[in-house]
């Protein structure tokens, strides 16, 4: 019987990283395989690899030759919709009970052109 085709997004790797900590790949597509079987580890390296060079992850010395640590990098972006809403688990707005306290904009958002 073949296994799902579905792979996981971004978004779900580095909640998975999130999830599990600053750690290695596999312990990364071990979280993923629950919900993703099957998931080979390879996929999640490069998908990793790639998020490097997005900046949204960091890779960490291990003390082993050949596997990589990995951990996620502070969330520094506005992931808000055109409405304004942002679903995002780290999302400041959402710690602060914003905008509905202050009705100030997201933080994170450096691109603002308001006067």
């Amino acid at each position: 019987m073949a296994g799902s085709a579905l792979k996981p997004s971004d978004e779900q790797i580095l909640s998975a990283l999130r999830h599990s900590g600053p750690t290695m790949t596999y312990v990364v597509a071990a979280v993923l395989r629950r919900s993703f079987y099957p998931l080979k580890t390879d996929f999640v390296l490069r998908r990793l690899k790639a998020l490097e060079k997005a900046g949204r992850v960091e890779r960490m010395p291990t003390v082993y030759a050949v596997q990589y640590g990995w951990r996620a990098l502070p969330f520094t972006r506005c992931a808000a919709g055109r409405d304004g809403e942002c679903s995002h688990a780290e999302c400041p707005q959402l710690r602060d009970n914003e905008p509905r306290a202050s009705g100030r904009h997201c933080p994170l958002d450096n691109e603002r052109t308001e006067a």
